[in-house]
């Protein structure tokens, strides 16, 4: 939770872990480990929801692939504005592994948050193009 208030708050980027079965999981797992913390007691779903949106940017989920070893999974954006009736963040995939490839390759959804669209990044367009693989 500290981490997040730091990062919400303008205090710079940091990079944390957080054991989840996917990349959609982070948030209700995220949730139920900072309910514990006396600082959120008093905080509703929302405005923890809130805060996440505001400090995490983006989720990294890695797995340990049978034949690959340990993987990026998914990479995926997290909205900063949070919906007041999902009382959680949405998450964007961005990329996701493909095993007949063995990269990740881009789901075609651009990302949409200051600081990691194509322009802001430096990037071509076609870096978030989703490919057909043969």
């Amino acid at each position: 939770w500290e981490l997040i208030r730091a990062t919400a708050t303008g205090h710079g980027y940091s990079v944390f872990s957080l054991h989840a079965t996917g990349a959609e999981q982070v948030w209700p797992r995220f949730l139920q480990a900072v309910q514990a913390h006396p600082h959120v007691r008093h905080l509703t779903p929302l405005q923890v929801a809130q805060a996440f949106a505001e400090g995490v940017a983006l989720v990294v989920f890695l797995v340990r692939h049978p034949r690959f070893g340990q993987v990026v999974q998914t990479v995926a954006e997290v909205a900063p504005v949070v919906e007041s009736q999902a009382q959680r963040p949405a998450f964007n995939p961005i990329y996701v592994f493909d095993p007949e490839v063995n990269r990740l390759v881009p789901t075609g959804h651009r990302p949409m948050r200051p600081g990691l669209t194509e322009r802001d990044l430096g990037l071509p367009a076609h870096f978030f193009v989703r490919r057909r693989t043969l």
